[in-house]
């Protein structure tokens, strides 16, 4: 993880290419399933590069229902339909993901360790109590410095509510790629220049 976020003009910059490559894999009738941040490289331009496609699978699933059944991905980064075992929607998963990569880009840690019931921070999630989850990560989250604490404290309320919406505990209600990009706190992505 970078350990120290990034501004949150540079991360809505690198954000939004990294939504536009992952709509380019979904638009190609895959789902990457393992989107974290070891898995986005930047170049010398900041340009992010999605890279290890080996848990990739087709949107339409095994038998074209459009729901997968492997448990893969990475702990942190996975929906609860994944940790609870559940027939899940692909391109749902990776959304999910991209909510997770979205707060370590502007904060430098990851939100939680498991999204699940038993994980006090993502519980608020579940139970749609947003303003206790961003109360629980600035008083309980761990050994994290005064600046992490202050990168929460001080977040954009879009952003807050961009990330919310993407991990939510219901597939059905996170948002599309399409919406993210028209989300009011991706409102003018501008260049690094």
């Amino acid at each position: 993880y970078p350990k120290k976020g990034f501004s949150e003009r540079h991360a809505k910059l690198i954000f939004h290419k990294i939504l536009k490559g992952v709509q380019a894999i979904h638009n190609a009738g895959i789902c990457h399933r393992d989107i974290k941040m070891e898995n986005i490289l930047l170049d010398d331009k900041f340009d992010p590069k999605i890279c290890d496609f080996g848990y990739g699978g087709e949107i339409k699933g095994k038998n074209g229902s459009g729901k997968l059944e492997e448990f893969v991905g990475t702990m942190g980064y996975c929906g609860p339909e994944i940790h609870m075992c559940r027939k899940y929607n692909g391109v749902k998963a990776d959304i999910f993901s991209l909510g997770v990569v979205l707060f370590i880009l502007v904060v430098g840690e990851i939100c939680f360790q498991k999204a699940y019931i038993d994980n006090i921070y993502y519980r608020c999630i579940m139970v749609k109590k947003s303003p206790d989850y961003w109360k629980k990560l600035i008083k309980d989250y761990g050994e994290i410095s005064e600046e992490v604490k202050n990168r929460i404290i001080n977040m954009n309320e879009k952003l807050k509510n961009l990330h919310v919406k993407m991990i939510s505990y219901f597939p059905e209600l996170r948002p599309s790629i399409e919406d993210i990009l028209k989300d009011p706190w991706m409102e003018e992505v501008t260049s690094l220049d």
